[in-house]
């Protein structure tokens, strides 16, 4: 398929929505994680590297936010796409 082209296969499409979604779920899932261990750090560990991993992990935080919200995005895309193309071609 060229960049003037759209079509699909949509078994593939489908399986990579479904990707895309479980990533999505797992950077979540990771970002949750850590945060609960970061939040831990002013109790057990102090020092130069605690500060410098604190003030990254904030920074960081967003990312995880953004990256969940692309792949939502994506999977939504694709789902929507998927069905136009399963409309207007017929096929399952």
């Amino acid at each position: 398929m060229g960049a003037d082209k759209y079509g699909a296969k949509l078994a593939e499409l489908e399986a990579m929505g479904k990707v895309f979604g479980q990533q999505g779920e797992a950077a979540q899932a990771m970002k949750a994680k850590l945060d609960s261990q970061a939040g831990k750090i002013p109790d057990i560990w102090s020092g130069p590297n605690a500060d410098k991993f604190k003030t990254a992990w904030e920074s960081y935080k967003k990312t995880f936010d953004d990256l969940q919200r692309t792949l939502s995005e994506a999977q939504q895309g694709i789902q929507k796409n998927k069905q136009a193309i399963a409309a207007a071609t017929g096929a399952a």
